[in-house]
């Protein structure tokens, strides 16, 4: 069990879905007893939830040793890279 403090971005979760460790991307609070997660999949997949306390003793933040973190953090950083260069690309960041 996790406090939903706990969740942070870039942090490994398990218990947001049952099959599987998520990745949080953002959490965004809605007082003090509610937060949206926005989560990525092993697959790539980006989703959101919404958490209440209620939740907390499903959701477990995993630790992950620092070499397993320091890889995910480069592919992460790579595919950004990417997303940027093609809303550019597109003119997405032009605001008309």
């Amino acid at each position: 069990m996790s406090k939903l403090e706990a969740l942070q971005p870039y942090s490994t979760v398990r218990g947001v879905l049952p099959d599987c460790l998520v990745t949080v991307v953002n959490v965004q609070w809605f007082g003090s007893a509610a937060l949206e997660l926005t989560y990525k999949t092993p697959a790539g997949k980006v989703a959101n939830e919404l958490l209440y306390r209620h939740d907390e003793p499903r959701i477990e933040v995993v630790n992950i040793p620092h070499e397993v973190r320091k890889i995910f953090m480069c592919f992460f950083i790579t595919n950004l890279f990417r997303v940027v260069d093609a809303a550019v690309q597109s003119g997405v960041d032009r605001e008309d």
